[in-house]
């Protein structure tokens, strides 16, 4: 992809769109773009990552292929967006190695935590007889796990908040955060406003309309709320009420995690159903295995997550923590230069167009 002809087709396709106007209201895009009378570089990065990637707007466009014009809009901000989760990762340059290599990448960190938690803590042997507490902090001393997730959970959001700022500062969106920006922004992440074609939801399967890819979007959203919430709640029973693990089926953090991994799983599941079905004249074909391999990743991390429930008190259960430990860390190691990251640009997005609107 040529970034610089990518911007100017972009550019090209604004200046048609404000002056026909028929897809006028269909989304933030459109009622960003209607207060410009020309578009900079940053302008483009900015309604690229308002962009939901509904696809009304394509379906509903006159001057959509085959016409001479070629307007595609959603493939075109989509193209943007791959160019944003690199231009503004931190540290740079990781991102553009995760999105050619994402699938292999995640194959060889999983394989190499895993490997070394094996060597260190396994004592060589498979099975879980030696440990007759079912504890897993007699597997991998307690200390070893909090502080290195704690570096590793300090690392994403340290490149997070330095993508935000950089992205931010980028489009042009320096003043101070004020609140009622903030809120409009988090209850549209919140609730995927723009996922709704404007009210009969996404244009996705095929031209008719339909919510399912909101849908499956909610699912896994809130269920990665909940499976953090989970890990919240099983420090608290620890380290504030002094209850140690393993915690009952029905205690909270297990209630919460088995909660998320559900949503999660069905969530993901969805979306490759979706995906299958999807017409693929609006897609970024060169998106797919950057959006398969967290999508992958996310998936084994519940889904491992259920088998250490499972086989908890079973002969097992150091195999699965291990192997899902090494997941999760992969995880955290992984999530600044995956597809999560349109939630951080997305945001600072909304923001912007909440602001502008004032």
């Amino acid at each position: 992809m040529n970034k610089n002809e990518t911007i100017a087709k972009a550019i090209d396709a604004m200046k048609i769109c404000n002056a026909c106007r028929y897809c006028e209201s269909y989304c933030a895009v459109f009622d960003a773009m209607e207060l410009k009378r020309s578009f900079s570089e940053s302008d483009i990065y900015y309604l690229a990552n308002l962009c939901h990637d509904c696809r009304g707007c394509y379906y509903s466009c006159q001057y959509a292929p085959p016409h001479e014009f070629d307007l595609n809009i959603p493939k075109t901000f989509s193209k943007i967006r791959a160019v944003t989760y690199h231009k503004f990762s931190w540290p740079p340059n990781f991102s553009l190695a995760s999105f050619k290599y994402g699938g292999l990448l995640i194959l060889l960190s999983v394989l190499s935590i895993t490997g070394v938690l094996w060597g260190l803590f396994s004592g060589g042997k498979f099975f879980f007889s030696d440990h007759p507490d079912n504890s897993f902090y007699s597997v991998i001393p307690e200390a070893v796990i909090i502080w290195i997730s704690a570096a590793l959970f300090l690392f994403v959001i340290i490149s997070f908040v330095k993508s935000f700022v950089s992205f931010r500062s980028f489009i042009g969106h320096n003043s101070h955060l004020r609140l009622k920006p903030v809120l409009k922004a988090f209850a549209d992440v919140l609730t995927l406003r723009y996922l709704d074609g404007f009210g009969e939801g996404c244009n996705y399967e095929d031209e008719s309309f339909s919510n399912w890819r909101r849908w499956m979007h909610q699912m896994i959203l809130y269920g990665f709320v909940l499976t953090f919430a989970a890990t919240t709640a099983a420090a608290i029973y620890e380290h504030l009420l002094h209850i140690k693990p393993p915690y009952s089926y029905f205690s909270l953090p297990v209630i919460l995690g088995t909660s998320g991994g559900v949503l999660q799983i069905a969530g993901i599941i969805g979306m490759f159903w979706l995906k299958l079905k999807s017409d693929k004249a609006p897609y970024y074909e060169h998106l797919i295995g950057f959006e398969i391999s967290f999508s992958l990743l996310l998936f084994f991390v519940s889904f491992s997550g259920f088998l250490v429930l499972i086989f908890r008190e079973t002969a097992a259960a150091q195999f699965m923590f291990i192997v899902h430990i090494g997941l999760v860390w992969t995880l955290f190691l992984y999530l600044p230069y995956s597809k999560f990251t349109h939630a951080v640009y997305r945001f600072a997005a909304l923001l912007y167009f909440h602001k502008s609107q004032r």
